[in-house]
């Protein structure tokens, strides 16, 4: 079992005029870009810095929200599906 000393918590970065919203992990350097689907669709990852992808990450406007790690890559091809008016810090 995971303990809560295991899991990194993001924190909310930047928010987008699409809807997406850029997390990152103060801990491992973790950043993704999230952009949710239409109904019935799945929201969309795309990892920006990997970190520590074998650790659980939890994200939450809410508190109650979770983010598991995810497998996507960072990959020059990603470019094209990031959100209009992304700029990496």
């Amino acid at each position: 079992m995971i303990t809560d000393e295991e899991r990194h918590e993001m924190q909310l970065s930047a928010d987008y005029p699409t809807g997406a919203c850029e997390w990152r992990c103060p801990r491992c350097g973790r950043r993704v870009v999230m952009q949710a689907g239409a109904a019935g669709t799945a929201t969309r990852i795309i990892a920006l810095e990997e970190g520590d992808a074998q650790i659980p990450h939890t994200a939450s406007r809410t508190g109650v929200s979770t983010l598991r790690s995810v497998t996507a890559r960072p990959a020059v091809a990603d470019a094209d599906r990031l959100p209009p008016g992304y700029r990496p810090h």
